[in-house]
């Protein structure tokens, strides 16, 4: 018997996916290899670039509106200093005016005289509108006109109101000398009569 050595058996590979088939063009494959490389490759440039370009417009788009709001900055800021100068003389204005009132401050008791004289005319008008203070003493002529304003105007005027008020409470307290009643009945009576 014959013993074979195992560098004997005849050596046969298995297939498999990265074994190479025998072919007679090896040229081919690195042709298509190549071809398949430069489609990729033009296919990522493509992209690239459309990608690029979107981004330009995109910025020059985004651009426009920076420039926009920086004009409406401007514009706002330019608002707001003029308001800010406007309060400012508007401040001025309101100081000034409050120092002129402050040396008028002596004139206030008199102006509050004066309400109190207006008050009480009106009051004596009031009353005298009434029915029951027909025949009521009238406002004298002396107390038909305010005192003037000149030296001593407060004093004239305190006593021009102590004798509205007296007067007022001369017309207040007025009673009729005869008061006429209605001597019939308000309702007429119109029942018949037993006869």
């Amino acid at each position: 018997m014959t013993v074979l050595h195992p560098n004997d058996y005849p050596q046969v590979r298995p297939a498999t996916v990265f074994a190479e088939t025998p072919s007679e063009d090896h040229g081919g494959n690195e042709r298509q290899r190549k071809f398949m490389t430069t489609i990729i490759a033009a296919i990522l440039i493509g992209m690239l670039a459309m990608s690029s370009i979107g981004l330009y417009l995109l910025y020059r788009k985004e651009q426009g509106q920076v420039v926009k709001l920086q004009a409406d900055l401007v514009a706002g800021k330019k608002a707001f200093d003029a308001k800010v100068v406007e309060l400012t003389n508007a401040q001025a204005v309101i100081a000034r005016r409050d120092e002129t009132i402050a040396t008028y401050g002596e004139f206030e008791y008199i102006g509050r005289l004066r309400a109190q004289a207006a008050e009480q005319r009106q009051k004596i008008d009031d009353l005298l509108r009434l029915q029951s203070k027909n025949g009521a003493p009238q406002l004298p002529t002396a107390l038909k006109q305010e005192p003037q304003w000149r030296a001593d105007a407060e004093g004239r005027l305190q006593k021009y109101v102590n004798d509205l008020k007296a007067h007022a409470q001369r017309v207040e307290a007025w009673m009729p000398a005869v008061q006429v009643r209605p001597t019939g009945p308000t309702v007429p009576d119109i029942r018949p009569r037993n006869q």
